[in-house]
């Protein structure tokens, strides 16, 4: 009998190696994309409160709320509502570039007519309740993987600093500790 040495694998092993790292991933997928998620909503909480930012700024100007939904580059007016610029970043137009600087956490999408988080992984909507009063939603838009998120759909937030979540969530798993 002639002793042969073997070089590869068996097809059996093989399977056996493919179920194993199967069952991990059906495990293991699930789990990342709700990590994922879970690490994408700071960057709602960071628009809603910048938006919160920019309302009160001009309320302390003016003594009054104030926001309006439209293109900032076509109504220059509106450009008090937007955050305020780095003066070292070389950006003197606050719409320039369609994009987020570090010291703002929202911004106009062109290519969707609306404001957005940063990322663009929430969209915000400000609702003026009176001159005095506001709130703001800020909620993930339909079929991305963040509007998967069933315990954190909605976080609001008022004039007042309260904050909200969507129904059955706690505000303190959902928002922070604080």
């Amino acid at each position: 009998m002639i002793n042969k040495k073997q070089n590869a694998f068996s097809l059996i092993e093989l399977v056996i190696v493919m179920a194993v790292i199967a069952l991990i991933a059906s495990f293991g997928w699930p789990a990342y994309q709700e990590q994922s998620r879970i690490n994408t909503r700071t960057d709602g909480i960071i628009a809603a409160n910048a938006v919160a930012a920019a309302l009160n700024r001009n309320f302390t100007d003016s003594g009054i709320y104030e926001w309006d939904d439209s293109d900032p580059s076509s109504n220059p007016s509106h450009l008090r509502f937007l955050p305020l610029v780095n003066v070292g970043n070389n950006n003197s137009n606050p719409t320039q570039n369609n994009t987020c600087l570090q010291d703002r956490g929202f911004r106009w999408s062109t290519a969707n007519s609306r404001y957005e988080s940063c990322r663009g992984h929430y969209v915000i909507v400000v609702t003026l309740n009176s001159t005095s009063e506001y709130s703001i939603a800020v909620t993930p838009p339909a079929g991305t993987n963040q509007a998967q998120d069933t315990y954190c759909p909605t976080f609001t937030l008022n004039q007042l600093g309260v904050k909200g979540v969507g129904a059955g969530s706690s505000v303190k798993r959902c928002w922070g500790s604080s």
